[in-house]
């Protein structure tokens, strides 16, 4: 079957561009924004959709609600993975020179001490 022979799969069709649209006027970028859209049709030809609501209401509320899980989702990922860097890069803020075998303890008091004298 081919979607002309189902008027609802083909006013869905109709209505691709605008979803894309109102994904893009949320989330800003247009790869998450067909994410979104395809997502939305798969619901839609799920059958998830209320009978007696209006096509472009329905859509509209479901194209914001899978944008707002999805930046939901992409906050709570960045968010772990600043927290899960974090204890890395306080360690090398304390010991600068940890980690580099060959910068014995004299050299680096040597270079700290140069370092001092010439800002003094």
């Amino acid at each position: 079957m081919d979607a002309s022979s189902h008027p609802a799969e083909q006013e869905l069709l109709q209505q691709v561009r605008w979803i894309q649209g109102v994904a893009f006027a949320i989330l800003r970028d247009h790869e998450p924004a067909q994410d979104v859209s395809q997502e939305v049709l798969l619901k839609a030809l799920s059958g998830e959709r209320r009978q007696g609501r209006v096509l472009r209401a329905w859509l509209a509320a479901v194209t914001r609600n899978v944008s707002i899980s999805l930046l939901r989702e992409r906050n709570r990922r960045e968010s772990r993975e600043f927290r899960a860097a974090q204890p890395e890069e306080l360690a090398a803020i304390r010991n600068p020179l940890e980690g580099h075998s060959r910068c014995t303890e004299d050299r680096s008091t040597r270079l700290i001490n140069s370092w001092i004298s010439r800002k003094g």
